[in-house]
């Protein structure tokens, strides 16, 4: 199977695909999703084509046997803007997956393509009505979460809001490109190096993030404005407080460092302990012990260890 932009000479067949769908869920226990009011109509469906939105599935002879629709971007679903009973994981811009179908000539068309949406973007929310049990099956199998319920104008039925993402490998992979060919104080690859143990060094998916990402505004030319784009507010708020691009001595270090300490900011914090913990590893500079330390290296050592005790 493959997957391509729809065009309008793809109208009819995706009509064709949708009429089956809705037979298809009423049979399974789920008429009033798109039932009672014959969804979704032609005129959104070319909408879609027209805005580049809609897309086919294709399998191996080329036949259209799948559709739907997909956009990327920050909030680029109103909807998704209140969600009950619940929370969204991350805020950061998302792909959204609206109105799939398959004509169920072939196992495993749904799953191609949002497999595929997921692909683009490494973040993918999308809802499903509360009936619609094989869908809901579906989503869990490739590892969304149920993050709570949306309402949408069409009905007043909960539909039940989902979400996947892959926040941390998104920030590995922007590390890894913005650090490359950078070495750290001991001239290993600061991404392999360091960013990568910092990240070692911290448990969720969100202090992981921040760990990739806690220099980039610090030491390469990422706009701030690209990062809370990509990642989000409350990751891009952890980067900008860990951030000090002026040359600092050592008074005024352990003032930022007491600074973030009382800014509430946990998530600031527990990379800063990570970041602490991996510059004070003296073996990287290939002794056995800080007293075998340069003294320029000793010093800065122990303006760690003050660094870390005022983050306790």
């Amino acid at each position: 199977m493959k997957i391509r932009k729809s065009t309008e000479q793809d109208f009819e067949r995706l009509m064709e695909i949708f009429s089956y769908a809705r037979k298809y869920m009423a049979e399974q226990g789920n008429p009033n999703q798109w039932g009672p009011t014959n969804w979704p109509p032609g005129s959104l469906i070319r909408s879609d084509i027209q805005n580049e939105n809609s897309y086919v599935c294709l399998n191996d002879s080329g036949s259209v046997i799948g559709t739907f629709f997909f956009a990327f971007g920050k909030e680029i679903e109103p909807t998704y803007n209140q969600i009950y009973d619940g929370a969204w994981i991350n805020d950061s811009a998302y792909g959204v997956v609206h109105r799939i179908a398959g004509d169920g000539s072939e196992k495993d068309i749904g799953a191609f393509c949002i497999n595929w949406a997921f692909e683009q973007c490494g973040h993918i929310r999308l809802d499903t009505h509360g009936d619609n049990i094989v869908m809901q099956n579906l989503l869990k199998k490739l590892g969304f979460t149920h993050c709570g319920t949306i309402y949408i104008e069409e009905d007043d039925y909960p539909w039940l809001a989902y979400e996947k993402t892959d926040i941390v490998e998104k920030a590995r992979r922007l590390a890894k490109e913005q650090f490359k060919g950078r070495t750290d104080k001991s001239g290993v690859d600061y991404y392999s190096g360091h960013l990568s143990s910092v990240a070692a060094l911290v448990a969720s998916d969100k202090e992981k993030t921040v760990a990739y990402l806690h220099d980039i505004l610090e030491d390469t030319d990422y706009p701030e404005e690209e990062l809370r784009r990509g990642f989000g507010d409350e990751i891009t708020e952890a980067v900008v407080l860990l951030t000090h691009k002026e040359r600092m001595n050592e008074e005024q270090y352990l003032d930022y460092i007491s600074r973030l300490a009382c800014s509430g900011n946990e998530l600031a914090i527990k990379v800063k302990e990570a970041d602490l913990t991996n510059n004070s590893d003296y073996t990287r500079l290939g002794v056995s012990c800080p007293e075998e330390l340069p003294e320029k290296d000793l010093k800065r050592w122990q303006k760690y260890q003050k660094a870390l005790e005022l983050l306790k």
